[in-house]
C-alpha cells in the first residue's frame, strides 16, 4: 500500500513537471530582451570568463550592478564556458531551475504537511501559474530561480539538522552548517533570500505547535539557532555596500508616511490579487507619479485587504494550520519586496511578477490544503465538483500563461502588451526606441506620442543612452525642443551604476546648443555654449563615442559642420577621426587624427 502511494505521488511529480516543461517549450526558441538581457547577459564581459580568476571577479571585484548577485552571474558565466552566448541556452538553464524549484516545492509541502494531495496541488500552480512566466521566460530574471532554488535547498538541510538535533549532535551540526551555507548561496543569487531565518521559525512552529503557543520558550528554544544565519547576512550586506554603486533610476517619489504605508499594504494584497485573477499582467507595474494627485483610491483598499490577510493568518493558525503557515510564507517572503518601493524608492514600480515567485508556495498551499480538505470528504459529489472546477482553473490558468509567454517572444510584443495592460509614459518611450531600431520609424513617432499623453509616472530608467536615443527620435520627428530637453536629461543622468563615464563634455555642451538653436531657444543655447566652455574632456570619450553609433548622422553632421567654423578644436577633429575610422574611411580617418595630434589632443 505504502509503495502504491508513493508510486503515485511520484507520477505526479513527474506529471506535473511534464505540463511545466510543455508550458514553457517555445522560450528556448527565443532570444534577448532589451530589458536587462542586452546589459546583464549578452554584453556583460564579466561572464565571459569562467575561471578562478573570472569567479573572483564576479564576486569580490564586479561593479558592474547596483545590488550585488555574484553566483547568478556566475551561472551565466558557466552557461557560456559550456554553451557561448547563446539564448537558447540560457533559457533552458531557466526552464531546468523552475523544474527543479517546482520538484522541491512538492516534496517540501509533503514532507511538512505528509499530504500528498496538497503537495501537487502546490507544486501544480506554483508551476503553470501565470504570474510566474516573468520569472522564467525572461534571461535575466535567472536570479530569482536561483535564489530560491538554493532556498529551498536550505530548508531541506535546516529539517535534517532539526531531525538530528536530539540525538546525534554532530550530525545536527553538518546540516546546520549545510544549511547556513546554502543561505549565503541563495544570498549571492539574490538578497530577497534574506527572510529564510523568519521562514525557519515558521517551520518550527508547525513542526512543534504546542512549544510555539508558548512565545518565551518558543523564542529560547528556536531563535538563537537562527543567529548563525546572520552571518551570511552580514557578509552579503557588507559586499554589496562595497560593490554598489549609484543607482540610475529615479527617485522622485514624493509620498508621505501614512501614503507609503498604503503603498505597503497596497503590495501585499496585491499578488493575492492576481492570483485569483491573473489578467492585465505585465512586465511593469509603474508607481503612481506622487507629485500629482496622490494615491489611486485602490491602493487604501488593497491596504484593507493586506490587513485583513494578515488577520486571517492569526486567526486560523489554531484551527487551520497550514492555512496559517501558508499565509504566513506568503507574507514574510513577500516582505522585502512590498518595501522596495517605500524604503528604496527603487526601482520606480509598485509590483513585478517575478517579486512573488518565492511568495506563490505559501499562497498556493492555502489553496492546496483547502483542496485536500474537501477531497478528504469522501463526499462523490462533492469530489466529482471538485475534479471539474480543478480540471477548470488548471486549464485555464495553463491558457492564460502560455499567451503570457508568448509575450516574451521579443521586446516589441512585450512592451506592446505592457502599455495595452498599463500605459505609462515611460514604457511607450521605450517602446519607441524598440520601433525605431527595427526599422519602424512612424510607429516609433506614434509611441512618442502616445507616450507624451499617457500617465506620468515616476520615470523609469535615467539612463544616458536611453535619454540619447529619445533625444535623437525627437531630433528626426522635427520635435527640437523635446530633443534638447531629452540631451540635458542625457547629460545630467550619468554617472551612475550602468554608466560610470562622465558625459558633461565640451561636445556634449556645443550639440546640446546646437539643438537649443534649431529650437529657438537662444537663451538656452548660451547657456550651453557658456556650459562648454568650462566642461572638461572625458579621456574614455563616452558621450561621444555613445553619440556617433546612436546618432551617427546628427553626430558627423555636427562635428564636420565644427571643424570647419572652428578648425583649431582638436577634440572635435579627434572625435570625428574615430567616427570615420568606424565608418571605415581610413585616409579621411587617419587626417583628422593627425590634426588632433598637431592641436594636442589626446595629450
Amino acid at each position: 500500500m505504502r509503495a502504491r502511494r508513493t508510486a503515485l505521488e511520484v507520477g505526479a511529480a513527474i506529471a506535473i513537471a511534464a505540463l511545466v516543461a510543455a508550458l514553457y517549450r517555445p522560450v528556448l526558441e527565443y532570444g534577448w530582451l532589451a530589458l536587462d538581457d542586452q546589459y546583464g547577459v549578452a554584453t556583460n564581459p564579466g561572464i565571459r570568463d569562467f575561471s578562478l580568476r573570472g569567479l573572483r571577479f564576479l564576486f569580490f571585484s564586479d561593479q558592474r550592478d547596483w545590488r550585488w548577485f555574484p553566483l547568478s552571474y556566475a551561472s551565466f558565466a558557466l552557461d557560456h564556458a559550456l554553451f557561448g552566448l547563446a539564448p537558447g541556452a540560457m533559457h533552458r538553464t531557466n526552464l531546468l531551475i523552475h523544474l527543479a524549484n517546482t520538484a522541491l516545492v512538492f516534496a517540501l509541502v509533503r514532507v511538512l504537511t505528509r499530504d500528498a494531495i496538497a503537495a501537487a496541488v502546490t507544486s501544480l500552480l506554483f508551476g503553470v501559474h501565470p504570474l510566474q512566466v516573468e520569472s522564467v521566460a525572461w534571461v535575466s530574471s535567472r536570479k530569482t530561480l536561483l535564489f530560491f532554488l538554493f532556498f529551498l535547498l536550505a530548508i531541506f538541510a535546516y529539517l535534517g539538522y532539526a531531525r538530528a538535533a536530539p540525538a546525534r549532535r554532530g550530525r545536527s551540526v553538518v546540516w546546520l552548517v549545510a544549511s547556513v551555507l546554502l543561505f549565503l548561496a541563495s544570498l549571492t543569487a539574490k538578497p530577497t533570500g534574506v527572510t529564510l531565518p523568519a521562514v525557519l521559525l515558521l517551520v518550527d512552529a508547525v513542526r512543534e505547535p504546542d512549544l510555539a503557543r508558548q512565545p518565551l520558550a518558543f523564542a529560547r528554544r528556536r531563535v538563537p539557532e537562527k543567529l548563525a544565519y546572520l552571518l551570511p547576512v552580514a557578509f552579503a550586506f557588507e559586499m554589496t555596500h562595497r560593490l554598489s554603486r549609484p543607482s540610475p533610476f529615479g527617485r522622485d517619489f514624493g509620498y508621505g508616511p501614512l501614503e507609503q504605508l498604503a503603498i505597503l499594504g497596497h503590495d501585499f494584497a496585491f499578488y493575492a490579487v492576481k492570483a485569483v485573477a491573473p489578467t492585465d499582467l505585465g512586465v511593469f507595474y509603474p508607481l503612481p507619479h506622487g507629485a500629482t494627485s496622490g494615491l489611486p483610491l485602490h491602493y487604501w483598499g488593497f491596504a484593507l485587504l493586506a490587513i485583513a490577510l494578515a488577520a486571517a493568518c492569526v486567526a486560523s493558525w489554531r484551527r487551520w494550520p497550514w492555512v496559517a503557515f501558508g499565509l504566513a510564507w506568503y507574507l514574510v517572503t513577500l516582505a522585502p519586496n512590498a518595501a522596495l518601493p517605500v524604503v528604496l524608492h527603487d526601482p520606480p514600480l509598485v509590483a513585478a511578477d517575478r517579486y512573488f515567485y518565492q511568495s506563490a508556495p505559501g499562497l498556493f498551499l492555502v489553496a492546496g490544503a483547502a483542496v485536500s480538505a474537501v477531497w478528504r470528504r469522501r463526499s462523490t459529489v462533492s469530489r466529482a465538483a471538485l475534479a471539474v472546477a480543478g480540471a477548470t482553473a488548471v486549464a485555464a490558468l495553463v491558457v492564460a500563461a502560455r499567451a503570457h509567454v508568448r509575450d516574451f517572444r521579443d521586446t516589441i510584443p512585450l512592451y506592446e502588451q505592457t502599455v495595452a495592460s498599463h500605459p505609462s509614459d515611460a514604457f511607450y518611450y521605450r517602446l519607441a526606441i524598440e520601433y525605431a531600431d527595427a526599422g519602424r520609424t512612424a510607429s516609433a513617432f506614434r509611441a512618442l506620442e502616445l507616450a507624451e499623453s499617457a500617465p506620468d509616472q515616476v520615470f523609469f530608467g535615467d539612463l544616458f543612452g536611453f535619454q540619447m536615443r529619445l533625444s535623437d527620435l525627437y531630433r528626426r520627428k522635427g520635435d527640437f525642443a523635446k530633443a534638447a530637453d531629452f540631451l540635458a536629461r542625457a547629460i545630467a543622468a550619468a554617472p551612475n551604476a550602468l554608466e560610470p563615464a562622465r558625459t558633461s563634455t565640451p561636445l556634449a555642451y556645443r550639440y546640446l546648443a546646437s539643438l537649443y538653436d534649431a529650437a529657438g531657444d537662444r537663451a538656452r543655447a548660451a547657456a550651453a555654449r557658456a556650459a562648454a566652455v568650462t566642461a572638461t574632456v572625458d579621456p574614455s570619450g563616452y558621450f561621444e563615442s555613445t553619440w556617433i553609433t546612436m546618432a551617427p548622422d546628427a553626430a558627423f553632421d555636427f562635428l564636420e559642420r565644427r571643424v570647419r567654423e572652428s578648425p583649431d578644436d582638436a577634440v572635435a577633429w579627434y572625435f570625428l577621426g574615430r567616427g570615420l575610422a568606424l565608418e571605415h574611411e581610413s585616409e579621411r580617418a587617419t587626417e583628422c587624427l593627425r590634426r588632433a595630434q598637431e592641436l594636442g589632443f589626446p595629450r
